[in-house]
C-alpha cells in the first residue's frame, strides 16, 4: 500500500512540475473593451476601430489591442430599424490574428491617437496592473481593402508583446522618496504639436507603502521619438487626475 501511494505522490508531482497552462483571450471577440479609437482608411466606407481589451477579472493572461475592419463585418445600413430580434450580435470580428492583434497589460485605460507623418497612426494606452505600463503601438496605414497591422514601438521587431518593452511610470523613483510614480495610468491625450500627456487615478505615497506625503502627476512625452525619464513627470500635487483633453492652450484634467 505504501508503495502504491507513494507512486500517485510521485506522479502527482510530476503532473505539477510542468508547463503551466497559458490562458489567452478570445481570439474573435471584445472582453472587457476600454480604449476606442476611429480611424478612416483608404478604400474603406466604415475604416478602422482600435480597441484595447482590458482583461478587467484578469481571467486570462493578458489584455490586447485590436485592429477591427470594419467594412469586414458587414454592418447593418445607417438607419435601419432593430430587428424583432434586437441589435446586431458580433461574434466574430474577422481579426488578423497575426498581424492585427497584440497583447497589452491588464486593466487598459483610455487610447490617444497621433497621425504619423508617413500615415498611419500611433497609438498610446496606459494600464493600471502591476508595473503601471504606457504601451506605444504603431498602426501603419494599411494598403486599400488590407487588414491593418499593428506593431509594437518599443519592442524587439516582430514581438506581439508590446507589455514586455513597455515604459513603466514606476520605474523612475528616486531611492530615498520613492518618487515620481504615476500609479494607476488610466488618461491619455495628445496635442497637435505631438506632445503627449498621460494620466493616473493613485496618488503617489512617499515612503512608498506609508499613504503619507501623497502626489500626483503628469507624465509628458514626445510622440514622435516615445521617451519616458524622471523629468517627464509633472507635479500636481495631492489629488490623482482621471481624465485629460488638451485645448488650443491648456490642458485640461479631470479628478475624483
Amino acid at each position: 500500500m505504501t508503495r502504491i501511494a507513494l507512486c500517485f505522490v510521485v506522479v502527482g508531482f510530476a503532473a505539477c512540475g510542468g508547463q503551466t497552462a497559458t490562458r489567452p483571450p478570445p481570439a474573435q471577440q471584445f472582453y472587457f473593451p476600454a480604449g476606442l479609437a476611429h480611424v478612416d482608411a483608404a478604400g474603406s466606407t466604415e475604416g478602422v476601430l482600435y480597441v484595447s481589451n482590458g482583461n478587467f477579472d484578469k481571467r486570462f493572461d493578458n489584455g490586447t489591442l485590436v485592429a477591427v475592419r470594419l467594412d469586414a463585418l458587414g454592418l447593418p445600413a445607417f438607419g435601419d430599424p432593430v430587428s424583432p430580434s434586437g441589435p446586431v450580435q458580433l461574434q466574430d470580428l474577422k481579426l488578423d490574428e497575426n498581424d492585427g492583434t497584440v497583447k497589452i497589460a491588464s486593466f487598459a485605460g483610455e487610447l490617444g491617437v497621433w497621425p504619423r507623418p508617413e500615415g498611419g497612426v500611433r497609438l498610446f494606452i496606459p494600464s493600471r496592473s502591476e508595473g503601471d505600463y504606457l504601451q506605444v503601438i504603431d498602426a501603419p496605414a494599411p494598403p486599400a481593402g488590407t487588414a491593418p497591422r499593428l506593431d509594437c514601438v518599443t519592442a524587439q521587431a516582430g514581438s506581439r508583446d508590446c507589455a514586455s518593452a513597455a515604459f513603466s511610470l514606476s520605474s523612475f523613483q528616486d531611492k530615498a522618496t520613492h518618487l515620481p510614480r504615476a500609479v494607476a495610468p488610466y488618461g491619455v491625450a495628445v496635442a497637435k504639436d505631438g506632445d503627449v500627456f498621460v494620466t493616473h487615478l493613485s496618488n503617489a505615497d512617499s515612503p512608498r507603502g506609508s499613504n503619507k506625503n501623497l502626489n500626483a502627476y503628469v507624465v509628458k512625452l514626445g510622440a514622435s521619438a516615445p521617451a519616458v525619464d524622471a523629468s517627464s513627470f509633472i507635479p500636481l500635487g495631492p489629488g490623482a487626475a482621471n481624465s485629460v483633453a488638451v485645448g488650443q492652450r491648456w490642458v485640461y484634467l479631470s479628478g475624483r
